[in-house]
């Protein structure tokens, strides 16, 4: 029996030994971890059931799964684990408490050499006895925590740190790749796939030709880097976060720094990365990529930077950013409130074609330099830096009603970078409808510094609020044109522009501003014409390559020289005008044929006008004015000095008013004056209209001096020397603001101190000035826009009140001339007045220094001189001896609605609202007011359901009918701007669903927007499934990576095309009627489709106008019912197709035509 059971036993032994080793599980306890090692053959997973001393090797041929078991592996004085092999480490116990640990120096935890590979599941990598706690001392006992030369891949479970509070500083947590890959040729690859890993000089160093890959992970660091990559590297997702610290920290460092091995790619899709100083930072000699399409990134000083002399091309298409990174923000991309995202046109500044960008500088920096016209279209207010067109750019920018303010950066040439637009010579710009603003950025000197050909239409260049911007335009080759309603406004005291000719072989054509025949606008500031005194003293034809024209326009300007040189005066300067409205005297530069003339409109003095052609000449003249005897007030001894004083009084604009009154005289006029005067028979005879100030002293005191002015002016006849008054003084009309210098009698004043005139009603502030030389005088200036009539000079002001700038002797008037809401400035204590007029609400300011107290209406009111008071004043209903009879508003009910009055009852000539608000579901469909008699009351319809009318002198009646609201449309293919209720809504549903268009965004189609010649050939391309193209395109202006080339190229290969010219296609232009047609007609051609259809066109009125090459293309599109009238009698060919009309025509064709 004993022999049956021994022979048993040795038999299961026996057979448990033929068990294979890959699936065994080993039990390492009785010997040295690294003789079970040896002695496991490949596969066999070997679980710790204690903790182990001892460096461990995985030999090359080896394949390996090591179980740490909760149990902790440290080593003796080599690395704790080489692996040379394949080698998978888990950690099987409930804790997860399974560690590996190094505690020498230069030694690490885990290395994995070349061609080896390791898989990390789970435990724990650390070298605890880590000392380097900075960058500058390893402490004696420093290394890396995990580092590979061969492959390691790590997932969620596994954590690695450095030290005993995982705060290494000197060496670098995790190494992938080689410290000098010099000499190498392996690629080190590392995939984090999760984990957490703290500590190190840098947390991950991706080092020389490593390849680096993260999925996910949570990384800290205090010292440098989360991740600092050299070569390749790829991150997806994870958590990268610096800790607390008073060092420079970066969520990823990237350092490319040898083109072989230190490429410095980096890639980043996802994930969120804190760096206490930056979040990206590049400081590449080389020149990555670096490509950022997500992620969160946050730092104190940029979320993303680089080194000023880094080279890295930093390309950022998504993500969301704690600082600005539109540095780095990809063309078509753009960063908004800290995220970027695509452009498109609810976030763009500017749009080219269907091409969207960031900034205008953007959209300017795309524009071909071979005079293709390009439009760039702004597509909200913006602000940002300067811009420059170079060199054969023809460039039209549409501001589209929008504002662009242009600060810093300025451009310009080296060393003068202080121009907000620099225009170079050999470009065409147009700028239109809308504002470009200067701000106050201190080296913004010149707003737009031209030598192109500048159009401005429409458009206003406003540097009203920028002390510093020198000059609007300055203007030094080429040509300015204003054109519209264009406005220039300078800051006073500086240039709205300058023309300025230099001697210089690239200038020497010169610079011509013209403000064309349509100029409706404004110009405001300094006019400077001027040259280099070189030019102007060896250039005998200088002034004709300097020329400023002026047909129309409204000019508050002063013309100034600017370095013209000795003996050169403005008086030779090359201005022709011919029209417009002045501030100050243009006759020295009238055109020949016109004179300048008082103004008849406010704020302008004078007018350019064509003179008035007469056989008889014609011509103002200003004679010495008239003073009338003293009356007695006046003292005898101060006569004399009033007298004189008053013949020298002075009023310029007399000169235009007298040459309006001149101009005026037609030729038949002008020769029965002649033949009125003694003169009749004499050949040389010439009529004058002759104007002079009619002046009438009246008061005279130390205190006051009063006299009466009228403008007057005779007509007379003047021959041989002498002169007839044919028609006696009468007065002169001088309309507008006009400039009065009074000289004051001697000793009427003794210093320069201001003085007040009184003048119908108001005060001016008159400037005094000293004028003797001799003896002292003074000259009392002042500015009247009033007309003329009596004055009277004082020395303490009389003024009460002041209201919007103008001062008014007496608070009633003030009271009453001021609107609701407006602030009347009281001036003296103790006034009263009563307001009057309609009932409104003023505010009451003192300017004094102490309380006053002022009675409006009967009630006290006290103003201190820091706050106003609000008064409030009803005009009464009835009161008084004179009743205001009020009539009644009268609403009837009605259903489905409601109507409110504002008033139960009103007087004649007020003014009462009406509130209409419909039940839900209903619409307002009539409303009705009608006075006692039946008659209908007009009615004006404001906002939100509000109109108003006139109360009549009757008692009203209201009454409103409501009906069901229609259906609201709905909208097409989700476009906000397409509803089924407009007539495009099918073609446009068509075009969509077919593939041909595609929205201006998400929501809007911009069916009035218009359509390029490159879209429509990129619609027939995808028609025919955009086949193959074997070659370019072949036009100069159609560059290979627009989304357009390979149409443009198969349309031209098939003659569907033909372009401007050889060179030339116009892709960007707005394709005209007439060019669709003939490229549908050749595109019908193309699929042989019958082309035979056409019409007879001569019912249209603008039939003459088809272009030659287009004339059997339009009468084949209209007889096919393609391209109609724009309506009955005009045909447009040269108008734009817009994108509905595109989208009509093309679905047309393709269920009429090509069915």
């Amino acid at each position: 029996m004993k022999r049956k059971f021994l022979s048993l036993l040795i038999s299961l032994c026996m057979v448990l030994t033929m068990v294979p080793t890959a699936f065994a599980e080993t039990d390492v306890s009785a010997e040295t971890l690294q003789a079970q090692i040896n002695a496991l053959d490949d596969g066999a997973t070997i679980k710790l059931e204690k903790d182990y001393n001892e460096d461990i090797t995985i030999a090359k041929e080896k394949t390996l799964t090591l179980d740490l078991n909760g149990h902790t592996l440290t080593n003796i004085e080599d690395h704790t684990i080489a692996n040379y092999g394949t080698l998978t480490i888990i950690d099987s116990s409930d804790e997860g408490k399974g560690t590996v640990d190094n505690v020498t120096h230069a030694k690490a935890a885990l290395h994995n050499a070349e061609d080896a590979e390791v898989t990390l599941r789970g435990g724990s990598f650390t070298r605890s006895k880590e000392a380097g706690n900075s960058a500058e001392s390893s402490g004696g006992n420093s290394f890396y925590t995990l580092q590979n030369y061969g492959t390691m891949t790590v997932f969620e479970g596994v954590s690695v740190s450095q030290g005993p509070d995982g705060k290494g500083q000197f060496s670098s947590l995790v190494q992938n790749g080689y410290y000098n890959g010099a000499g190498k040729t392996n690629t080190p690859k590392m995939v984090i796939e999760g984990g957490t890993f703290i500590g190190g000089l840098n947390t991950i160093k991706n080092d020389d030709r490593g390849e680096l890959e993260i999925n996910g992970g949570i990384f800290m660091n205090y010292a440098q880097a989360m991740v600092q990559n050299h070569n390749v590297a790829k991150i997806t997702e994870g958590t990268f976060t610096a800790a607390e610290s008073d060092k420079i920290t970066y969520a990823v460092d990237n350092c490319g720094c040898a083109a072989e091995m230190d490429k410095g790619t980096l890639t980043i899709t996802g994930g969120k990365f804190s760096g206490s100083t930056y979040g990206v930072y590049d400081r590449s000699t080389q020149s990555p990529v670096v490509s950022i399409s997500g992620g969160i990134f946050s730092a104190d000083n940029a979320a993303v930077a680089k080194h000023n002399d880094s080279n890295a091309n930093i390309s950022i298409t998504g993500g969301e950013f704690s600082t600005d990174v539109s540095a780095f923000v990809a063309d078509g991309y753009i960063q908004h409130e800290g995220v970027v995202v695509p452009l498109t046109v609810e976030n763009a500044v500017a749009q080219v074609g269907e091409k969207y960008y960031a900034t205008l500088g953007a959209a300017f920096a795309q524009i071909p330099a071979d005079n293709t016209k390009t439009t760039i279209t702004l597509l909200k207010d913006a602000q940002g830096g300067g811009v420059q067109v170079k060199d054969q750019q023809n460039v039209v920018l549409d501001l589209n009603g929008h504002t662009y303010t242009v600060g810093s950066p300025t451009v310009g040439s080296a060393g003068t970078e202080t121009n907000g637009f620099q225009l170079l010579k050999g470009s065409t710009v147009t700028i239109r409808n809308g504002t470009v603003k200067a701000s106050d950025y201190s080296e913004l000197k010149i707003m737009f510094q031209n030598y192109c050909d500048l159009i401005l239409e429409d458009v206003t260049l406003d540097a009203s609020e920028a002390p510093q911007c020198q000059y609007v335009s300055s203007n030094n080759f080429g040509s300015l044109t204003l054109k519209g309603d264009t406005n220039i406004y300078a800051y006073p005291g500086q240039a709205a522009f300058d023309l300025w000719y230099g001697l210089s072989s690239i200038y020497y054509d010169g610079i011509t501003v013209t403000a064309d025949d349509d100029f409706t606008g404004t110009v405001q500031g300094k006019i400077e014409y001027g040259a280099q005194q070189q030019a102007v003293s060896q250039q005998k034809d200088w002034k004709s390559k300097t020329k400023l024209e002026i047909k129309n326009g409204n000019f508050n300007v002063v013309f100034a020289d600017s370095n013209l040189g000795d003996g050169v005066t403005l008086e030779e300067a090359n201005i022709v005008i011919s029209g417009g409205y002045f501030t100050s005297d243009p006759s020295e530069y009238t055109a020949d044929g016109y004179i300048a003339v008082a103004s008849d409109k406010n704020g302008y003095a004078y007018k350019v006008e064509r003179k008035t052609e007469t056989a008889v000449p014609v011509e103002p003249a200003v004679g010495e004015s008239n003073v009338s005897d003293l009356p007695a007030e006046i003292p005898e001894d101060a006569a004399e000095a009033v007298k004189e004083a008053a013949a020298n009084i002075a009023v310029p604009e007399i000169s235009a008013a007298a040459a309006a009154e001149a101009n005026k005289i037609t030729a038949e006029q002008a020769s029965e004056i002649k033949q009125n005067s003694k003169f009749s028979e004499a050949d040389d005879a010439m009529i004058e209209v002759r104007a002079y100030l009619d002046i009438k002293p009246e008061v005279y005191s130390e205190d006051s001096y009063k006299l009466n002015i009228t403008p007057v002016y005779e007509i007379v006849v003047a021959s041989g020397g002498e002169k007839d008054v044919v028609e006696q003084a009468r007065p002169l009309d001088i309309k507008g603001t006009t400039s009065v210098s009074i000289p004051l009698p001697v000793e009427f004043v003794t210093s320069a101190d201001d003085v007040y005139v009184q003048h119908k009603g108001y005060e001016y502030i008159a400037e005094v000035t000293e004028t003797g030389d001799a003896v002292k005088a003074y000259t009392a200036t002042f500015t009247n826009p009033h007309g003329f009539s009596e004055f009277t000079i004082t020395k303490e002001p009389a003024a009460e009140a002041v209201l919007n700038g103008v001062r008014y002797n007496t608070l009633k008037d003030a009271l009453d001339a001021a609107k609701d809401g407006e602030t009347v400035t009281v001036l003296k204590d103790g006034l009263s007045a009563d307001m009057s007029g309609n009932s409104r609400t003023i505010t009451l300011k003192n300017d004094t220094d102490n309380e006053i107290k002022v009675t409006v209406n009967g009630k006290e009111y006290s103003i201190n001189s820091a706050e106003g008071v609000e008064v409030s004043y009803t005009r009464p209903s009835s009161g008084g001896g004179g009743s205001v009879t009020t009539y009644a508003v009268n609403v009837e009910d009605t259903d489905n609605g409601t109507v409110t009055a504002s008033v139960k009852s009103a007087s004649k000539g007020s003014t009462v609202t009406l509130t209409v608000k419909p039940d839900e579901g209903y619409q307002l469909d009539q409303l009705t007011v009608t006075d006692k008699d039946g008659k209908e009351i007009s009615l004006t319809e404001k906002e939100d359901g509000k109109y108003t009318f006139t109360m009549p002198a009757s008692e009203v009646s209201v009454s409103a009918a409501f009906t069901k609201s229609e259906e609201k449309p709905e909208q097409i293919a989700g476009f906000t701007d397409v509803l089924t209720t407009d007539w495009f809504a099918d073609a446009v549903q068509y075009a969509v669903d077919n593939g041909m268009m595609n929205g201006t965004s998400e929501t809007t189609f911009h069916p009035n927007g218009t359509t390029t010649r490159g879209m429509i050939v990129t619609i027939l391309y995808r028609l025919e499934k955009e086949p193959a193209v074997d070659n370019g395109a072949g036009f100069a202006d159609v560059a290979a990576d627009q989304y357009y080339a390979d149409a443009v190229a198969w349309a031209s290969a098939n003659d569907i095309v033909t372009g401007y010219s050889e060179e030339k296609f116009g892709p960007d232009d707005s394709i005209t009627r007439e060019q669709f047609a003939a490229i549908l007609y050749r595109y019908a051609q193309y699929k042989k489709i019958d082309v035979t259809a056409t019409a007879d066109l001569s019912g249209y009125a603008d039939a003459a106008q088809i272009s030659v090459y287009a004339e059997t293309a339009m009468k084949w599109a209209n007889g096919e019912g393609l391209i109609t009238g724009v309506t009955d009698t005009m045909l447009k060919p040269a108008g734009n197709a817009t994108r509905a009309q595109a989208a009509t025509i093309l679905m047309r064709f393709c269920e009429e035509v090509a069915k």
